[in-house]
């Protein structure tokens, strides 16, 4: 019963807070997609897509090579990802 009228509380205010939500505008990119070469004082993902496109791969394989060797590395990247 009381999980019923925190649903029929939490559902609407969810379905406001989408709707008044400001849409994401990727600074890196314009309206038609095309990139923006502007500098921006902001983070974004796309950050490194000019600068080295390789930078995923290198990381991963990095990362790879090292947990590879050192099992326990896994673990301690995830906890330092999500705690710290």
């Amino acid at each position: 019963m009381a999980l019923k009228k925190l649903l029929a509380l939490v559902v609407p205010l969810g379905v406001v807070e989408v709707s008044i939500a400001k849409p994401y505008v990727n600074p890196i990119r314009n309206q038609n997609g095309q990139r923006n070469l502007q500098m921006h004082v902001d983070l974004y993902l796309d950050y490194y897509c000019l600068r080295c496109p390789q930078v995923e791969s290198i990381g991963r394989s990095v990362t790879f090579q090292y947990v590879s060797r050192r099992p326990i590395l896994a673990v301690a990247l995830l906890m330092m990802h999500f705690q710290d």
